[in-house]
Parts: structure tokens; C-alpha cells; sequence
């Protein structure tokens, strides 16, 4: 993606969680880095306005529009329902 571009994710059903593999552009060897995320922003939690860093410490990705709220950078998404084991 280049800056100004935007990815949209649905999920009509809610019961799936994305995994995203990203770098840059100019240079491979930067990558997101979920731990850096989390400990520069202080929260697991990624919403609007929240932002995803390289192992470089720069903004890859911004969230500009969330309809979940529901976005964790360690679990991933969460599906609640009754399992049975027979």
C-alpha cells in the first residue's frame, strides 16, 4: 500500500480475526512489530486513530475508520459459543 491508500476488512459474520504480515517498501527487513505497538501505545487494543510500528519504531498503518472495536494485537479475535466434546 502507499501513502493515502486504504485497506477495508469485513467480516459479515464476526466471528474471524485477521493476520497481517507487513514491511516497507524500501527496505524488507522492516516489518510490523506488534510488541512495539502495544508498549509505545500502551494498549493491545488497536482503534481508530491507533496506529501499527515497524521494529524501526515508524508508523506503518493507521486505523482511520473501526466499526468493531474489538481489535487485539496479541489474541486476535475472539469467538464466544458452546462447544461440546462427546
Amino acid at each position: 500500500m502507499r501513502r493515502g491508500e486504504a485497506l477495508r476488512i469485513v467480516d459479515d459474520k464476526g466471528v474471524s480475526s485477521v493476520s497481517l504480515v507487513g514491511w516497507r517498501e524500501e527496505d524488507a527487513s522492516e516489518r510490523i512489530n506488534c510488541a512495539d505497538t502495544v508498549k509505545v501505545q500502551w494498549s493491545a487494543a488497536i482503534t481508530k486513530g491507533g496506529v501499527i510500528l515497524s521494529d524501526m519504531g515508524r508508523v506503518l498503518l493507521s486505523v482511520i475508520e473501526d466499526t468493531s472495536g474489538a481489535h487485539d494485537l496479541i489474541v486476535g479475535g475472539l469467538h464466544v459459543g458452546v462447544h461440546r466434546r462427546r
